[in-house]
């Protein structure tokens, strides 16, 4: 236990669901930095952040964004980050898992972070 705690990350770890797991593995296997994991920002709790890099990345299951109510408050909340100086990038579960290199590659571009084919 002493170990795991001694190479925890505060606020790295706390993921709400596994499509957020499923987020986080490939962008800690290409070696991105890692971000802050539900942080809180401006009122609203955001799945991931590199607040240094002024990045908002969400994850998006069907089930849970699909209705009226959700898809508002998607809108809202990306406005009002935008407006604070924040890009704000939406990726499906269906793009995870059918095209999880695309992802890291896009979150790389965002983050200035050197490309796959450059390392």
């Amino acid at each position: 236990m002493r170990r795991l705690l001694a190479i925890h990350a505060a606020g790295s770890t706390r993921t709400a669901s596994d499509l957020e797991e499923r987020f986080l593995s490939p962008c800690r296997a290409a070696g991105l930095p890692p971000p802050e994991v539900n942080a809180r920002l401006k009122g609203f709790e955001l799945d991931f952040l590199w607040r240094g890099a002024g990045l908002v990345a969400e994850t998006d299951g069907y089930a849970a964004h699909r209705g009226r109510r959700a898809f508002e408050s998607d809108r809202r909340r990306d406005v009002e980050l935008r407006a604070a100086g924040y890009t704000v990038v939406r990726f499906t579960d269906r793009q995870l898992v059918k095209s999880g290199d695309w992802v890291v590659e896009r979150l790389r571009s965002f983050l200035g972070a050197p490309s796959s084919d450059s390392r």
